[in-house]
């Protein structure tokens, strides 16, 4: 996976939910980004992590 994942809004347009009513982002932001490499290369990765069928990463219980 590459590519930078992106926030939704900016601080430049009108202030409004999106981008925070235009105050600088806090540390959280960093959490509101998509996948690097954009939604469907998110879902080939996901559906072959299931297909695997070794389910790497995640401790099911």
């Amino acid at each position: 996976m590459t590519g930078a994942g992106r926030m939704i809004g900016s601080p430049d347009c009108t202030p409004g939910y999106y981008n925070n009513e235009g105050r600088e982002p806090g540390p959280a932001a960093k959490l509101n980004v998509g996948h690097p490499a954009e939604p469907m290369a998110y879902f080939k990765y996901i559906e072959g992590w299931r297909n695997n069928g070794q389910f790497e990463g995640p401790q099911f219980r």
